[in-house]
């Protein structure tokens, strides 16, 4: 190979090594899957796919996750004066995991 084939393929394969990059940090999800903003804490797993599909009295805003961004699935204006709780459901995740 000459230095100008040797040259070209190494910028081939660094543009294909950089592509390959993006689709793949692109393609994975985070540790938050959703979230709900609500005037009370959601205690339970079961609690909280309900109040995400059916938000109860008291829910300001759902979010799900979908296709890499968080979609509002449920909106409604907050309350002056109520206090406010973020309920979030993270996938678990290994320890030691930044």
């Amino acid at each position: 190979m000459t230095k100008k084939q040797s040259a070209a393929a190494l910028a081939v394969l660094v543009v294909l090594a950089l592509l390959a990059g993006f689709v793949l940090v692109n393609r994975g999800d985070g540790p938050v899957m959703g979230c709900i903003l609500a005037d009370r804490v959601i205690q339970s797993e079961p609690a909280y796919d309900s109040a995400g599909t059916t938000p109860f009295r008291g829910t300001y805003l759902v979010l799900t996750k979908q296709f890499n961004h968080y979609k509002k699935g449920f909106s409604s204006e907050i309350k002056s004066l109520s206090a406010l709780t973020i309920n979030y459901r993270v996938v678990e995740i290994k320890k030691g995991t930044a």
